[in-house]
């Protein structure tokens, strides 16, 4: 195995090259470059979210795949660590009775609708629970998910209705809420014992009562964090103080987890009526996973990285604005297109997840700073650029990209896996569309939470809802170049490219395409055999 090099790694630092070595590691590895027409410079840019440490960690992984292939290995170190904390906070919240109790009542409630205007009308009850609490309290999250998909399946669900019989603006009537079917919901609310001690709990300890009760003081013992959001927190605790201020602690702890109630009450509602509007428009991830998003942009959006996302993405466009790491990168490269005694660079472009929002920055710049020549192969490996990021691109990749290739999951794996075990069922993508790069709208649009990811299966289907540009356009632009790799969990390099030397990949799950052995060897043969240098 070669030892590493280690002027193949280049650190940034909010955008920028973390010290004056890595000016001198890019020249010393260009320079490289000059002397053999075949030798070709692979740039990897991994994933967002990760750790230094697992950032190192594949470099050492991929460095000997792209050197026996007879390239010179460039990697994009890129601070952008949180993931481990996010997850331990979304786990946190797994574990917290408010979440649990509110998706137990959502999805006993969604089952509860009845599919056709006709077996409402025969029913005078707002609505008929057909699934015991008691049974649901006893699942755990997996158990829960796992009864949610096959209640999904059962024919008289207004889910399976609605399945069964696309179109029809009567049917979409089907997922409204009446009036009627509010009130009973939030009665329902009301009578949950588990979900009132919890909201009880939780004022107790944001207002530090001193024992209040002897039922609470048990509970309390060990108490849990508090992982709800700071603007939900600050609406339970809106009680008027003077009007309780006489009565003693229980007695002022029960009036204000009055009033919190009714704030976990009307966001709970909220859950509700977008998990319905979601399933309206088509624009739901199963049953389980898209109660689950709901309630955590309700209550707990503090906590999930929606913000931390938003200034990675910013981190890949500073690379590329003046005296950014990457825009240094691109002079050196410019000087060896201006260089006639050189031979012309022959480069690709590798990006796992939000690498391949730093490609499309990279391509943006290099389309301006580059001669009109300067091309590049790009490999995207699960990307999560949206397709309006990419579709932004099109003339740029046009002129730029001369080979490409995409590998992902297919969409059956990437909801087949607990990204956050016992919490959240469905992939780092799943995530990204539904929560990380959610836009808040009033009225509440479906859309705004089921964003288009470039690297997800689901969006590449030219089907309702996403037939129409700029989809369709992204799509048969990329497929000019060669149908996307579909990675199935059972099969894994099945259906799509069975066999086909460069076009397979074993990878199980969202993060594990830079350390899979078939992705590797599909990368080696692109370098050494399919993707030769001219």
């Amino acid at each position: 195995m070669a030892s590493l090099d280690m002027d193949s790694i280049i650190e940034l630092f909010d955008g920028k090259l973390e010290s004056v070595e890595g000016v001198y590691r890019l020249q010393r590895t260009l320079n490289k470059l000059k002397g053999d027409v075949s030798t070709r410079l692979v740039v990897h840019f991994h994933g967002g979210l990760v750790s230094k440490k697992s950032a190192l960690e594949i470099v050492d992984s991929l460095y000997p795949v792209y050197h026996s292939a007879g390239a010179i290995p460039l990697f994009f170190v890129w601070q952008t660590g949180i993931w481990d904390v996010l997850k331990q906070d979304i786990q946190k919240i797994g574990s917290d009775d408010i979440f649990n109790q509110v998706l137990r009542r959502v999805a006993r409630f969604v089952l509860a609708k009845r599919p056709s205007e006709m077996e409402r009308a025969f029913n005078p009850n707002p609505v008929q629970f057909t699934v015991d609490m008691m049974d649901l309290n006893e699942k755990d999250a997996a158990q829960l998910a796992e009864f949610l998909d096959q209640a999904e399946l059962q024919p008289k669900t207004v889910i399976r209705d609605f399945r069964g019989r696309q179109g029809g603006d009567g049917l979409k009537d089907s997922w409204g809420l009446t009036d009627e079917e509010e009130a009973a919901f939030r009665d329902d609310l009301l009578s949950d014992n588990n979900l009132v001690d919890a909201v009880y709990d939780t004022v107790v300890q944001l207002e530090g009562f001193d024992a209040p009760n002897t039922r609470t003081v048990r509970r309390l013992e060990s108490p849990r964090p508090i992982m709800l959001s700071n603007h939900i927190t600050g609406e339970m605790l809106a009680t008027e103080k003077e009007l309780v201020s006489d009565g003693n602690a229980d007695t002022r702890a029960v009036s204000i987890a009055s009033t919190a109630m009714m704030v976990i009450i009307r966001h709970a509602t909220k859950v509700l009526r977008h998990v319905l509007a979601r399933y309206r428009e088509n624009r739901h991830h199963s049953l389980y996973t898209t109660i689950v998003e709901e309630i955590l942009a309700q209550l707990y959006i503090d906590r999930i990285g929606g913000h931390f996302w938003k200034t990675m993405k910013e981190d890949t466009t500073d690379a590329f604005r003046a005296g950014g790491g990457g825009t240094i990168f691109l002079q050196h490269l410019q000087s060896l297109w201006n260089d006639e005694t050189a031979h012309k660079p022959c480069v690709m472009l590798v990006g796992h997840s939000a690498g391949s929002i730093f490609i499309g920055s990279f391509l943006e710049r290099a389309d301006r700073e580059l001669p009109a020549e300067a091309q590049f192969d790009v490999v995207l490996l699960a990307p999560a650029a949206t397709f309006e990021f990419w579709h932004k691109q099109a003339d740029i990749i046009k002129r730029r990209v001369r080979r490409f290739r995409l590998f992902a999951l297919s969409d059956e794996a990437e909801l087949g896996y607990w990204e956050v075990p016992l919490v959240y069922r469905g992939s780092l993508l799943y995530m990204v569309s539904s929560l990380f790069e959610r836009t808040p709208s009033v009225p509440f649009d479906p859309s705004t939470c089921d964003v288009p990811i470039l690297g997800m299966a689901r969006y590449h289907t030219r089907e309702q809802p996403y037939e129409a540009s700029p989809f369709s356009n992204v799509i048969t632009q990329l497929e000019s170049f060669g149908k996307p790799i579909w990675v199935n969990r059972i099969l894994p390099h099945l259906p799509a490219a069975a066999g086909i030397p460069g076009a397979c990949s074993e990878a199980q799950t969202h993060g594990a395409f830079d350390d899979d052995p078939r992705t590797q060897e599909s990368l080696k043969y692109l370098l050494s055999t399919d993707w030769q240098c001219s």
